[in-house]
């Protein structure tokens, strides 16, 4: 049987990223987000903003600061919370910095 509640997988994901295991974590928010397209009946969109959160805080401590600034980005579209405005901002701090170091 495979869990079709949001929070289930939000929790997995945040279990992925406390194991050091981003990718993984990063594969279960994508299978969710993809899960929560495919769902005729919608779902929670503050549930689904939390797991684009939790796949841009992975990407974030992979390096991978332009996807993460992607994800704040739709996870923002979904919902306007402050923490995830924070996520967003921080973000984008860390791409500058990295783009700045490469030059």
């Amino acid at each position: 049987m495979v869990p079709r509640e949001i929070t289930f997988y939000s929790n997995k994901a945040a279990a992925f990223i406390e194991l050091r295991r981003y990718q993984e974590c990063v594969r279960t928010c994508d299978s969710v987000i993809a899960m929560a397209q495919s769902t005729a009946t919608g779902c929670d969109l503050a549930k689904l903003a939390k797991i684009k959160t939790r796949k841009a805080n992975a990407l974030t401590k992979m390096g991978k600061f332009a996807e993460s600034v992607e994800a704040y980005e739709s996870a923002l579209q979904d919902n306007q919370d402050e923490m995830i405005k924070k996520g967003l901002q921080e973000a984008i701090e860390r791409k500058e910095k990295a783009d700045d170091e490469e030059r």
